[in-house]
């Protein structure tokens, strides 16, 4: 750690994310009487995204980070490792 004088960091983030969920249900239907069906729904979803963490710097290359994301009701923690290359 030579070149790293303060390897701690706090960070805050914010973000909008645009989700698409595409759902098929298959209905084998009932021979002689009704035929086989197949639906397909497409949701979209758009919302912010907001975020907080500590990210501490192991070395140059290697980082470590813990933090929250808060996405409406949804909440959520996360650990990630980050290599700088």
């Amino acid at each position: 750690i030579d070149n790293l004088e303060q390897p701690l960091y706090l960070f805050g983030k914010a973000g909008y994310e645009r989700k698409i969920t595409r759902t098929t249900t298959t209905d084998p239907g009932i021979p002689g009487f009704y035929s086989a069906t197949t639906t397909i729904t497409t949701t979209t979803s758009n919302r912010v995204i907001v975020g907080a963490g500590v990210q501490y710097d192991f070395s140059n290359d290697l980082s470590g980070r813990i933090g929250a994301n808060a996405i409406g009701y949804d909440h959520s923690v996360y650990i990630a490792a980050l290599y700088k290359f």
